[in-house]
């Protein structure tokens, strides 16, 4: 889990890990992408994430522009 731009992001266990963020109170909860987050890091407008095979992604704080770093 991880805070940055307002938003909570986290993996849910629920759905093979995927990545979501939603606000602290509750509302805005939003899938940001289906593939595995096994690890999860924010920095200035990205997340990093390790998908638990070798592989490590990055996409931006708003579920957009998907790519392999």
């Amino acid at each position: 889990m991880s805070y940055n731009n307002g938003y909570i992001y986290y993996r849910k266990l629920s759905d093979n890990y995927a990545l979501y963020r939603v606000k602290p109170d509750g509302s805005d909860n939003t899938k940001l992408t289906d593939h595995v987050a096994r690890y999860l890091w924010t920095v200035p407008g990205w997340i990093y994430f390790d998908t638990g095979g070798n592989e490590i992604l990055r996409i931006k704080l708003d579920g957009t522009g998907l790519e392999q770093v």
